[in-house]
């Protein structure tokens, strides 16, 4: 008698379970269905004023991005033995610039290169933001900007 009301008492959980989250959402056996986005406008025209200065805002991205990705290469594969040896033997120029680049090392080899890849980062994450008011297209924005980074950036 004790076991069959047990029973009953977890059949009756169960059920208000299910009940409840079918109420919630919706039927459990409903195929679930994405619902269609239609493709946006760009959100400026081609042409005006607006467009050419978020073009000019892409250009300088893509080149930014190029720039603290070589300096992150250029910057973290330097052998500091190296760069003793330009500071004493060296052109003046190698002289000069080789104190600079140490100095800069001196600081912190591990700031210089988070300063770098997050500088990096926020630029290649700004890029299809801008692109998508130039495109109007979420999908577009990401590819472009991908293969403009892979390309240029890279």
């Amino acid at each position: 008698m004790q076991r069959t009301h047990s029973i009953s008492n977890i059949r009756t959980l169960v059920i208000a379970t299910a009940s409840l989250f079918t109420s919630i959402y919706g039927h459990p056996l409903s195929a679930y269905t994405i619902p269609e986005v239609d493709a946006e406008e760009p959100k400026i025209d081609y042409g005006s004023p607006e467009f050419y200065e978020k073009l000019i805002v892409i250009f300088g991205l893509v080149l930014l991005g190029g720039v603290f990705a070589g300096l992150t290469l250029g910057l973290m594969g330097l052998d500091e033995t190296n760069l003793h040896v330009l500071t004493h033997s060296g052109t003046e120029s190698e002289k000069k610039y080789a104190q600079q680049v140490l100095r800069l090392l001196h600081r912190g080899k591990h700031w210089v290169l988070v300063t770098l890849l997050l500088s990096n980062v926020i630029v290649n994450e700004t890029l299809p933001i801008i692109l998508d008011g130039v495109l109007g297209g979420g999908w577009k924005a990401v590819v472009i900007s991908t293969a403009l980074i892979v390309i240029f950036g890279e």
